[in-house]
C-alpha cells in the first residue's frame, strides 16, 4: 500500500515528532514527498517544510549549481539536466550518477560524515 492512503494521525504525529524533537535529521526523496497526504495530520509536511497533494508532469528538470563547493554540490554539473521526470521518481533517474552521489553526499553530510572536499569520512566510502 502507498504511503499516501495512511491516514493514522497518531502514527504519523509520533513519526514526525521522533525527528523533530530529537534533532535526528531525515533525508526525504521524493515519494517520502507524498506520503501521509491523505491524514488529517500536517506533521509530515510541517516537518519537510512543504506539502504535497498531487504529482507534476514528468518532466525534464535543469539543475543549476549556485554552490558549487558546498561538500554536497562536488561533482554536480553546473547545470545539470535530468531525464524527464520530478527528481528521484523513476528507476532510471535514480541510477544516474550525479542524482546518486548528491543523494549519497546529502545523506553523510546530514549525520555529519561528509569531509569539507564532498568525500565520505574514513569508513564511509562505497565499498
Amino acid at each position: 500500500m502507498s504511503l499516501s492512503f495512511v491516514v493514522d494521525v497518531d502514527w504519523i504525529e509520533r513519526l514526525a515528532a521522533a525527528h523533530r524533537d530529537s534533532g535526528l535529521g531525515a533525508v526525504i526523496l521524493h515519494g517520502a514527498v507524498h506520503s501521509y497526504r491523505r491524514s488529517e495530520s500536517k506533521a509530515w509536511g510541517e516537518l519537510m517544510g512543504a506539502f504535497s497533494m498531487r504529482h507534476d508532469a514528468q518532466r525534464p528538470l535543469t539543475v543549476e549549481t549556485v554552490a558549487p563547493e558546498h561538500p554536497i554540490m562536488r561533482g554536480v554539473p553546473e547545470k545539470w539536466a535530468t531525464i524527464p521526470e520530478e527528481l528521484g521518481h523513476n528507476t532510471a533517474m535514480i541510477a544516474d550518477p550525479v542524482y546518486r552521489g548528491l543523494v549519497t553526499r546529502g545523506l553523510l553530510w546530514t549525520v555529519d560524515r561528509l569531509r569539507n572536499d564532498g568525500t565520505p569520512a574514513a569508513g564511509y566510502a562505497a565499498r
